[in-house]
C-alpha cells in the first residue's frame, strides 16, 4: 500500500490544476490495482473544484467500485464526512447511483 501526504503534493486544494495533479500521483497506484491511502492534516479543506479534478475523475475512470476497493483516507472525521458525502453527491449526480 502507497501512503501519500497531501500536502507534499500539492500547493493548494482549491483549484482544478492542483486536483488534477492529485489526480495523476492516485492514479499511479490505482492503475495497476494497489491500494492507495491520502493523508490529509486537519487544517487542510478540499474545495468542490479541487475534488471534481482528483476524487470525481478517478470515480469516472475506474468506477466506484474499484475507487473504493482502492482508496483509503485518513484525515478529521469532518473531512471524512465531507469526503463521504462528495463521493455519494458526485455517485448519483454523474452516474444515477451510489455503487
Amino acid at each position: 500500500m502507497t501512503v501519500l501526504i497531501l500536502t507534499d503534493l500539492v500547493k493548494d486544494t482549491s483549484s482544478n490544476s492542483e486536483g488534477e495533479r492529485l489526480y495523476i500521483m492516485l492514479d499511479q497506484s490505482i492503475s495497476v490495482n494497489k491500494e492507495v491511502t491520502l493523508s490529509v492534516g486537519p487544517e487542510v479543506a478540499m474545495s468542490s473544484s479541487f475534488l471534481n479534478s482528483s476524487i470525481g475523475k478517478l470515480i469516472d475512470f475506474y468506477g466506484l467500485v474499484k475507487f473504493k476497493a482502492l482508496f483509503k483516507f485518513q484525515g478529521s472525521s469532518n473531512q471524512f464526512q465531507r469526503l463521504v458525502s462528495y463521493i455519494s453527491r458526485y455517485s448519483v449526480a454523474h452516474h444515477g447511483k451510489l455503487n
